[in-house]
Formats: structure tokens, C-alpha cells, sequence
């Protein structure tokens, strides 16, 4: 029994077309893969107008791609900060409100208001800090 042909997932999509790009065939005219902006229609293309040698090549390249990216998220590793002492000592005060119940890290609490202000424009962020030194004075 063959095997299945392959489907390029939402997931492959980038990865498969900035492979085709690369290898010329956007430079087709009127059947060129810069247009195309969704995995199904990636397929029919592919489906439409590579060689099996081709699409072997572009199966190969997205798996590596996938393995790329597999081993960029295992070595990720932490970054480090620097945060004044007075900081310091507010974070902990809040993680050990909060250590009671939950087992709640300063790093998640550093996400969850790093989250907060994500959103906001800078504007809105410097109004809330504004506001907030002049309840520390």
C-alpha cells in the first residue's frame, strides 16, 4: 500500500512556502506561491505543480524545520534581570500573600503584570506609573 501524500499543515504553512519562495517558484507567472495565504491552497498548489523530487525536497525541509524548532524551545533557557532591592523586597511580598494557597513563582508574577501592560500603549503605561509614584512618595 503507498504511502499517504503528505498535507501541509497551518503549522508547516510558513516554513513550506518561504521554502518555495526561496527555490524560485514565486517567479512563475500566474501560478507563483506569493499569492497564496492558507495551508489548503499551499496544497493544491504543491498537488498542482511539483515533481515527487520536489515535494520530497519540501517534506525534508519542513521537517528539519520542525526539528529547528523543537530544539530552540528545549534550550531556551531563563534570562536574568535586574530588578532595585525595593522592587525585590514588593515582589516577594506578593508571592508570599500568595504562597499560602498557590505556589505562585516572582517569575510568574512578573509575567502576569508584564501581560497587564502588553496590550496599552505606551501612553496608558506612563499615565499608570505616573500615578502609582505618586502614591510611593
Amino acid at each position: 500500500m503507498p504511502r499517504p501524500r503528505y498535507i501541509i499543515t497551518q503549522y508547516d504553512f510558513h516554513a513550506a512556502r518561504a521554502y518555495l519562495i526561496r527555490k524560485g517558484f514565486a517567479r512563475n507567472p500566474g501560478r507563483g506561491v506569493e499569492s497564496i495565504d492558507n495551508p489548503d491552497q499551499l496544497q493544491q498548489w504543491c498537488d498542482d505543480y511539483l515533481l515527487p523530487a520536489q515535494w520530497k525536497s519540501l517534506r525534508s525541509t519542513i521537517l528539519q524545520e520542525r526539528k529547528r524548532g523543537r530544539d530552540e524551545a528545549k534550550n531556551r533557557k531563563p534570562s536574568n534581570i535586574t530588578v532595585s532591592p525595593r522592587t525585590l523586597s514588593e515582589l516577594h511580598k506578593i508571592q508570599h500573600k500568595l504562597a499560602d494557597k498557590h505556589k505562585i513563582t516572582i517569575d510568574q508574577i512578573i509575567h502576569a503584570m508584564a501581560l497587564k501592560y502588553s496590550h496599552k500603549s505606551a501612553a496608558q503605561i506612563l499615565r499608570e506609573l505616573e500615578i502609582q509614584n505618586e502614591f510611593d512618595l
